[in-house]
């Protein structure tokens, strides 16, 4: 029978499920693509989550990598690691009367939010806090490149933030790098908005999560600014569709990441983004020591100094990339797109004179557009009245037309009676004709005969 717990039902003898917070009478659990993860609470008060896998994703796998995941539990955001599996060898009775419970994985709780989630309700973060998150993710995965670990679909869904006291835990840590864990039969193939180019062809190596975790790393450090906040689109900053490409979400990222954090934290994420491979994304220390010197996340550039300060790698190129975008709107006459793109130049880099003379031209040719509008629109009112004098014309010309084509008909009428009255008239001329002949030689019976036939022709009806 289908799996679907009620509150306080127990598992395991001491085992409860809680009630969800937000959802009162329904159980505590949270469905993901793999599975869903209930709370159940000990009779110690201790909470745990017990995650029941979907069909797909149900097999002996998740028990035999348990044994070895639990050996990484003591390094920092691996609590979950350690975690006990629901085999028919140990938990038959248990199994023959929840058969979806097969290799499910019981497991500590892990507090808070997830990092998505945080950023899908426009949470607001102070500099202070973006700083933290960012260390405190960092000291995770530093923790595991230094075993040779990686997560392999790092995202902001498998990341669990609780932000007072603050404690980041890694979840869905079933496809786990490592040495002495076993290769997934299908590896990974990267999260929406975090995957790496070459992430399609599977995910599974100790450098895997260098590129995902330089995204998760610059939301993070970007999401005290409001800027980024307002452009995030939905659960993940960047689209899915246009990770690794030169857009505008990119280039404003790494001007903040610039602005708050410095040359060198933009740099990095900026080899991230245009790495070939996982291997030319940088390793989580270097992150580490450019945030030791990253400041206090308030702008460090004033301007006109970015030019100084700033190498042709970075904003030069960012703002080339911007430029020929707008240039490219611009002749297509995308006015108001253009100036988007300009402003957005203009707050990347102030002193960019090329496309402050263009968005001068751009704003000249706006104005000259709205004045040849205005000019458009007062022509309206007069093209109404003009259609409707017109409207009531076309009425009183069709009466009119209406009017003459019954006189039309009528005259008709009347010369068709006209011919009538000919052809009665000269029948009846032939007749008394023929009578005057008859009478004239004394046939006078022809003459009667004639006469009546006179008689009948009615030169009255005709009129």
């Amino acid at each position: 029978m289908p799996f679907r717990p009620n509150i306080n039902d127990c598992l395991f003898r001491n085992y409860r499920f809680t009630e969800h917070p937000a959802a009162p009478g329904m159980p505590y659990g949270q469905t993901g693509r793999r599975a869903t993860v209930y709370q159940l609470q000990s009779d110690r008060g201790g909470l745990h989550a017990l995650k029941v896998f979907t069909a797909a994703f149900r097999s002996s796998y998740v028990a035999d990598s348990a044994d070895r995941l639990r050996a990484f539990s003591g390094l920092p955001g691996l609590k979950v690691c350690q975690r006990a599996v629901l085999t028919p060898q140990r938990y038959s009775s248990t199994i023959q009367q929840y058969p979806d419970l097969l290799y499910a994985a019981l497991m500590p709780w892990a507090e808070g939010t997830t990092w998505q989630e945080l950023m899908l309700t426009g949470y607001s973060l102070t500099a202070q806090q973006s700083l933290a998150l960012a260390r405190e993710l960092l000291t995770i995965l530093i923790n595991m490149e230094a075993h040779r670990l990686a997560h392999c679909d790092l995202s902001g869904s498998n990341i669990m933030v609780q932000l007072q006291p603050l404690v980041i835990t890694l979840v869905d840590v079933e496809d786990l790098f490592g040495s002495g864990l076993q290769r997934p039969e299908k590896p990974p193939g990267g999260s929406a908005g975090y995957a790496h180019k070459t992430a399609p062809q599977g995910l599974w190596s100790a450098e895997a999560d260098r590129f995902a975790g330089a995204v998760v790393l610059a939301e993070m450090l970007g999401w005290c600014d409001k800027r980024i906040r307002e452009t995030a689109q939905g659960e993940h900053y960047f689209q899915p569709e246009a990770m690794q490409q030169n857009t505008e979400a990119y280039s404003l990222m790494l001007c903040v990441l610039h602005e708050r954090w410095g040359l060198h934290v933009a740099r990095l994420f900026e080899t991230a983004w245009n790495s070939r491979t996982l291997m030319d994304c940088s390793a989580m220390g270097i992150w580490s020591e450019a945030l030791k010197t990253a400041g206090d996340g308030g702008s460090i550039i004033d301007g006109p100094t970015i030019i100084e300060k700033e190498p042709e790698s970075v904003l030069t190129a960012t703002a080339r990339h911007l430029y020929d975008a707008l240039k490219q709107q611009h002749a297509r006459g995308n006015l108001d797109e253009a100036v988007r793109l300009a402003k957005a130049l203009e707050v990347l880099w102030p002193n960019y004179a090329d496309a402050r003379g263009l968005l001068e031209q751009i704003q000249q040719e706006q104005e000259h557009l709205g004045k040849l509008q205005a000019s458009a629109t007062a022509w309206q009112p007069r093209l109404e009245q003009e259609r409707q004098e017109l409207s009531t014309e076309d009425e009183a010309l069709s009466q009119e037309r209406e009017s003459l084509k019954a006189q039309l008909a009528a005259l008709d009428d009347r010369e068709v009676k006209l011919h009538q009255r000919h052809d009665e008239l000269k029948k009846a001329e032939q007749l008394l004709a023929t009578t005057q002949s008859a009478l004239g030689t004394l046939k006078w019976r022809e003459a009667e005969t004639y006469l009546a036939q006179l008689d009948s022709i009615d030169l009255d009806a005709s009129a």
